[in-house]
């Protein structure tokens, strides 16, 4: 009899702790007489709370209470209540637990703390908190979970991640390798144009068919590490929430002498981006974060708008991601390093040399930049900046340019395309004034000598910027625009816009070596032609031979 009362009872409160409603029920159940003692039988550790001067109090906490912390060797009721968790967390626990009692309405909240249990291990605990009415007097009553050893969602949110990792770290790979294999291709090339020996232009052919091979093999490896990873569709994510909700999971796996602050505004911009992608990049910095701090520490984690110079020619409002710390920081000397492949300060201590590099990859991939600023023995921020766009309309106008996939050509049409592309040669091609811009120095010389060996006048530029200088210093001259995809600052696509808007009628042609990317959608709109690295002569005169063919007025 008296267990099916308490399950009633408990049953009723345990729901009613997760519904917000406009009239709190669980007033009615634990105002009942007995309800403590039914409360007290609870396997879920449960205590009530009043706030008398400038402290919050424990008021009543059942047997399971008294289990579950260390506090709980001697009785619980009377104290003040951060003294149920760690040092790091007590602000957490006070201001949640105050605002409880100081808002009028009746909704739950939810936060997680770290505690001490009986035998001084540390406990990771979920608390669903609420303000109820006894006896007239306005307290709170909260529920603790402990998910110390069950956390499937973090697990989740941790494979998903770890899979996402792999998947930009082989696409890195790829890209980086790509951009070798051009430059041993078309220096190979560009040496056959010099010697008229055969023996020495069959090697350099070797050459020429291993690059060529060693590019397939490198398609497949991308290939094979999206094959089994479901692919999100970037959509314009309401941040606040996916923040709150992912930094609230990382909250509990940091060391216990380590404080968690977090500040989001209401007023955020909304950005396009993944999930995973967003917890790639807090797991990761989070992580770096914790490693840095020695002892006590404490990470911030805060967003904000910033100023839209900080992505340059993006037009709508732009977005920043911070994760600071008080740890170890970084020399002077280092900040440039510490993004580039496999470089690490702790590669003695299990640093890989891959975290930094991903996460700018991810940041770069979905439009935006990476900034590090540290001082040695103070401590390091790092700023993420996204784009955002200032209004709805634009957004979701953007969102179905993105999104909207690409139209298959039919069979008829493909063999139409190969056919037109196989007879397409040198000879076909008019000498004509090119833009040629990519931030690889090797491959902007390599791509240089070919198209110069194939007749044209070429001028050159490292970056979007000086692209821009160039273009507008030699206007009446440059007839096509050939750049890399994938540069600092401001890629491929970002400077064909802004030089579509000084031309209408540049041709342009994108070299890249990072095709599985959703943005490269956007050169449909601009009339822009891709081809895949590792670029070589034939791939550069099939393309311009055929950007000719549709441009005659351009080239005449």
């Amino acid at each position: 009899m008296v267990l099916g009362s308490f399950s009633i009872a408990f049953g009723l409160i345990f729901i009613s702790s997760y519904l917000p409603r406009k009239e709190n029920k669980i007033s009615s159940l634990v105002t009942q007489t007995g309800a403590l003692e039914l409360l007290d039988l609870s396997p879920l550790a449960i205590f009530t709370y009043e706030k008398k001067d400038n402290d919050i109090y424990i008021r009543f906490a059942n047997r399971a209470c008294h289990t579950m912390f260390a506090e709980g060797k001697k009785s619980l009721i009377g104290k003040p209540i951060h003294k149920l968790a760690t040092l790091e967390d007590e602000e957490e626990m006070l201001s949640t637990c105050l605002e409880t009692l100081e808002n009028k309405s009746s909704e739950n909240k939810t936060f997680f703390i770290r505690s001490r249990s009986h035998d001084d291990t540390t406990l990771k605990l979920m608390c669903v908190t609420s303000a109820i009415k006894w006896l007239n007097e306005r307290i709170g009553i909260c529920f603790v979970f402990d998910v110390s050893s069950t956390e499937d969602k973090y697990a989740k949110m941790n494979a998903n991640v770890q899979e996402g990792y792999m998947g930009t770290l082989v696409a890195g790979i790829v890209h980086d390798f790509r951009n070798v294999l051009t430059s041993i291709i078309g220096t190979a090339e560009a040496l056959q144009f010099t010697t008229q020996e055969k023996k020495i232009q069959d090697q350099l052919e070797v050459i020429i068919g291993a690059g060529e091979r060693g590019s397939k093999t490198i398609t497949h490896l991308l290939k094979l590490s999206t094959a089994d990873t479901k692919q999100e569709t970037l959509a314009y994510t309401d941040i606040k929430v996916a923040l709150q909700n992912i930094t609230a999971l990382l909250h509990i796996q940091l060391p216990s002498k380590t404080k968690l602050k977090t500040d989001f505004p209401n007023d955020l911009p909304k950005i396009k981006i993944s999930t995973n992608h967003l917890e790639q990049i807090l797991m990761n910095l989070v992580n770096n974060s914790a490693q840095a701090i020695e002892k006590e520490g404490v990470i911030s984690i805060t967003a904000r708008k910033a100023a839209k110079k900080k992505i340059p020619f993006h037009k709508g409002e732009v977005l920043c991601i911070s994760v600071a710390d008080n740890g170890c920081g970084i020399a002077e000397e280092h900040i440039a390093l510490v993004t580039e492949n496999f470089w690490s300060l702790r590669k003695g201590k299990g640093g890989t040399g891959l975290g930094l590099a991903m996460v700018k990859r991810v940041a770069q991939n979905n439009g935006g930049k990476l900034e590090i600023t540290s001082k040695l023995g103070e401590g390091t921020r790092i700023n993420i900046y996204f784009p955002a766009e200032c209004t709805q309309e634009h957004a979701k106008k953007e969102a179905a340019a993105i999104s909207a996939p690409s139209q298959p050509l039919d069979k008829k049409a493909q063999q139409a395309k190969a056919s037109q592309a196989a007879t397409a040669s040198e000879h076909d091609i008019k000498p004509c004034t090119i833009l040629l811009v990519d931030d690889q120095p090797e491959v902007l010389e390599v791509h240089k000598l070919l198209l110069k060996a194939m007749g044209h006048k070429v001028l050159t530029a490292t970056h979007g910027t000086e692209a821009i200088e160039t273009f507008k210093a030699n206007k009446d001259k440059i007839q096509m625009l050939i750049t890399d995809f994938k540069m600092p600052g401001m890629d491929g696509i970002d400077l064909a816009e802004a030089l579509r808007k000084e031309s209408a009628t540049l041709t342009m042609l994108m070299v890249t070596a990072f095709g599985e990317t959703e943005k490269l959608q956007v050169s449909k709109k601009l009339d822009m032609d891709i081809i895949l690295k590792p670029s070589n002569f034939k791939k550069f005169s099939q393309a311009i031979a055929k950007i000719q063919e549709k441009n005659p007025k351009v080239f005449s």
